[in-house]
């Protein structure tokens, strides 16, 4: 061992006599003399990691052999990535034998750069261990100011170059010793070929993270970055797929979800009522990166503001001359194939229109919450993205709007006894003097809106102000007027999925947040 010790203290000698009188000859100036000598130094006194090349005793392996060692490794970090964890449970021999040719390592040393801005890139990376720094300065990317992100292990790096003529926005640097999985797509797409089911897949998946690529601008979303590109999820983009896709998804998912409740011994009952669903395509189901089993429910909701703060909110609805009460920004659920933009205009088009055209994007935001459903036995994962608008227009709305009458008069007309006494009389008395606003889609059945400041709207929206928001309603005499053509609510393109389901999760849960979407 000291033997070995010398040899290596007598080369490193060597090695930095080599450099001094490299620099010399050169006449390099003193100070950047000095950095490159320490930092050769430095390195030189750290134990590098070894790369594969340098084990010679692998290429005595039998391919095959060689092949399942590479994966080996390769297999805990890509299966990081849903897609791939899908690709291996689709076909793991298949996949196997794309990532012998198609996924090779890359080792940094502290300071060293993983690229550059303003040049193009052909593949992505993955960080397996240590650590990076991802910077962005104005001169090179749509940021005021320069921006510092770091990047631990697990993340991925330039996935957009998969999917697209990429150009790097920013320097990504290594902080200590790293090592990183490169994905050359070239000839991985070769082998996506060689099985229907993962072309059908990766096909959706890269169409769809393509158009979020080109169409990620502000006010709808952020500038793509080479870390994030907005609503690039894993669970967005299933979203967006054909139902054929989503099913092939969901049955695998399913699948992991019936292999789990097996080794629990617990019961099938929900997990077979969750397979009809999703052999329907009534349901959505995906497993993420981390192996989690998840049902997906995606809604878009419209938090419309004007200058004062006011928040348009759906406070109730009428259905067969009955009201009901909930107090929520109106939405919808994400349909396939469609885009944040193209949902918004959808729901201006169709449950909105005394809106359209009257509301200028502000900026996006997205919730996402976890429950249990009892029903399925499974989490779902509700993907909720808000997006906040600036009404723009002038004058009052053009749908019947409505007061509400006097508490008195209101319960000697319905004849009822009992008396309701709000908490607090002046906030009760600040909802009475707001209209609200009735569009009726025909004779006993309305959507009922109202202009509300920011503390009614938390209040009303919670449980503690339910009884003062059906109180409220209660006052208002909603005499039915016959709608225009043009305000009149247009019927939505069919949809697979059970809409009266979706509502009747919200209605009941009335969300975890103050902000509700009325489907």
């Amino acid at each position: 061992a000291m033997v070995d010790f010398q040899m290596m203290q007598k080369e490193k000698t060597q090695r930095l006599r080599s450099l001094r009188q490299y620099l010399n000859e050169n006449t390099v100036d003193q100070s950047i003399a000095m950095r490159v000598q320490k930092q050769a130094e430095e390195r030189l006194s750290v134990r590098e990691r070894l790369t594969e090349q340098q084990v010679e005793v692998l290429d005595m392996l039998a391919p095959a052999l060689r092949s399942e060692l590479r994966f080996a490794i390769q297999r805990p970090h890509l299966g990081r990535h849903p897609l791939f964890r899908l690709w291996m449970s689709v076909d793991i021999n298949l996949t196997q034998r794309a990532c012998t040719k198609s996924i090779s390592f890359s080792l940094l040393r502290p300071k060293d750069d993983l690229f550059l801005p303003g040049n193009t890139v052909d593949r992505a990376w993955c960080l397996m261990s240590g650590s990076l720094n991802y910077v962005q300065t104005p001169d090179t990317a749509a940021v005021e100011e320069e921006i510092s992100t770091p990047v631990e292990p697990g993340k991925w790096l330039c996935e957009a170059a998969l999917w697209s003529e990429w150009i790097h926005v920013g320097k990504a640097e290594a902080d200590v010793s790293s090592q990183l999985l490169v994905v050359h797509p070239e000839t991985l797409s070769e082998y996506v070929q060689s099985n229907a089911m993962i072309k059908d897949v990766t096909l959706e998946y890269g169409k769809h993270f393509h158009k979020r690529i080109i169409s990620a601008r502000p006010p709808d979303a952020e500038y793509p970055t080479d870390l994030e590109v907005p609503y690039t999820d894993y669970c967005d983009l299933v979203v967006s797929m054909s139902r054929e896709v989503q099913v092939v998804i969901g049955t695998f998912a399913v699948n992991q979800l019936v292999e789990q409740q097996w080794q629990s011994g617990k019961g099938s009952q929900e997990i077979s009522k969750l397979t009809e669903e999703v052999e329907s395509g009534k349901s959505l189901v995906v497993v993420t990166g981390e192996g989690s089993v998840f049902r997906l429910v995606s809604i878009i909701a419209l938090r419309i503001e004007q200058v004062d703060g006011s928040i348009f909110a759906q406070v109730g609805k009428i259905s067969n001359s009955e009201i009901s009460a909930a107090c929520q920004l109106p939405g919808a659920k994400q349909e396939r194939d469609e885009l944040l933009s193209e949902a918004v205009k959808r729901i201006f088009a169709t449950k909105l229109q005394i809106m359209e055209g009257k509301s200028d994007m502000m900026s996006s935001s997205r919730h996402v919450v976890e429950k249990e459903s009892k029903e399925y036995g499974v989490q779902t994962r509700y993907l909720r993205t808000i997006c906040t608008m600036r009404y723009s227009a002038d004058g009052e709305l053009e749908a019947p709007s409505y007061l509400a009458d006097e508490p008195v008069a209101q319960l000697a007309s319905t004849g009822k006894e009992d008396v309701f006494v709000p908490d607090d009389p002046s906030f009760f008395q600040s909802l009475r003097e707001r209209p609200v606003f009735a569009v009726w889609e025909k004779q006993g059945k309305a959507a009922i809106f109202a202009w509300l400041s920011p503390e009614q709207f938390e209040i009303l929206s919670g449980s503690s102000g339910e009884a003062q928001l059906k109180a409220w309603l209660a006052l208002v005499d909603f005499t039915y007027e016959e709608p225009s053509v043009d305000n009149a609510p247009q019927e939505a393109d069919q949809v697979d999925v059970d809409d009266a389901v979706v509502e009747s999760e919200y209605d009941s849960e009335v969300w975890i947040e103050h902000d509700v979407v009325q489907i």
